[in-house]
């Protein structure tokens, strides 16, 4: 059995094709919550995807 979730983001207007059109997750990973402080407060699990930098950067001012 498997669960796929969907992360939506949206391009600004101004930026190029061939930035849109390049692939942006350099990679992904995920798993179960081993932290030892005890302070997750109900989450169980982790994931982590890791943008190609100049992606992240376009991001990054998105969120700004």
């Amino acid at each position: 059995m498997s669960i796929t979730h969907i992360v939506l983001f949206q391009f600004k207007s101004s930026t190029d094709k061939a930035t849109i059109d390049s692939p942006y997750i350099k990679a992904s990973s995920g798993g179960r919550d081993n932290s030892p402080e005890g302070i997750q407060h109900g989450i169980t699990h982790a994931f982590v995807v890791e943008f190609i930098l100049r992606i992240r950067n376009l991001f990054a001012a998105l969120m700004e």
